[in-house]
């Protein structure tokens, strides 16, 4: 992202670049997907990284200039055991590192015989 603003979202959940000096937000061409959330911009201001909600968690580059959307990355950890969603996920400005939070639940079920009222 340049030094001259960023990108969010409108209270109509368009995308807009906001001017850091002040001033209307720009709104852009380029809408976030049904499902998605916006995560972060790209280093060079060019891509949003958007995220959708599942097992995997996907995470999609936006185009900011034409709108096209590029599958990027399905987050899922290695044992998937007990793991019931993802959260959200973090990145860095470059994309070449991530992280991401899951939920994990462990149950014990037992059988009793034998019982007497």
């Amino acid at each position: 992202m340049d030094a001259g603003g960023v990108v969010g979202v409108t209270g109509e959940g368009k995308l807009a670049r906001y001017p850091l000096r002040g001033g209307e937000p720009q709104p852009l061409t380029a809408h976030v997907p049904p499902g998605a959330v916006p995560l972060r911009a790209s280093e060079d201001g060019r891509f949003v990284f958007v995220g959708r909600v599942g097992m995997p968690y996907h995470v999609d580059r936006l185009e900011l200039a034409t709108g096209h959307v590029t599958p990027w990355k399905a987050l899922r950890p290695g044992d998937l055991t007990g793991v019931t969603h993802i959260l959200g996920a973090t990145l860095t400005p470059d994309g070449e590192a991530y992280a991401y939070t899951y939920g994990r639940y462990f149950q014990d079920l037992y059988l009793v015989e034998g019982l007497r009222p």
